[in-house]
C-alpha cells in the first residue's frame, strides 16, 4: 500500500523586508510604496493550520520500510500573506519525449 505524497504547488506570498533606517522626512514617501516583497516559490505541503502554510522545497522519501521521509527547506508561510497558490501535476509538467541525436537516445 502507499502512501499518500504531499501535493506540490506554487506559492506566490507577499514577505516582510526590513530597512535598517530611514530618516522622519522620508517616511511620507516610504509609506506610499509597496512595503511587502512578493515571492514566488514551489514546495510540497507538509502541514498545514488555521494560520500558517508549510511547505518544503525539497524531499526526501523513503527508501526502506524503517526509513523516514525528510524535509528540507522549509518555509512557515502566514496564510494572511498568501495571493495564490497553484496545485501542480504532471499533466501541467510533462515528462519530455527522448531525443534521438546520432542514432543514440539522450533521456532528458
Amino acid at each position: 500500500m502507499s502512501e499518500k505524497q504531499p501535493k506540490m504547488v506554487r506559492i506566490l506570498w507577499l514577505d516582510a523586508r526590513i530597512r535598517s533606517e530611514v530618516f522622519e522626512s522620508e517616511f511620507d514617501n516610504l509609506k506610499e510604496q509597496n512595503f511587502l516583497a512578493p515571492y514566488d516559490c514551489i514546495g510540497f505541503i507538509i502541514r498545514e493550520t488555521k494560520d500558517v502554510l508549510v511547505i518544503s522545497q525539497s524531499r526526501m522519501p523513503k527508501c526502506e520500510p524503517r526509513d523516514e521521509e525528510v524535509y528540507r527547506h522549509l518555509l512557515f508561510i502566514p496564510k494572511v500573506q498568501i495571493k495564490k497558490i497553484v496545485e501542480l501535476n504532471e499533466k501541467q509538467n510533462p515528462k519530455p519525449k527522448p531525443k534521438v541525436v546520432s542514432r543514440v537516445e539522450v533521456v532528458c
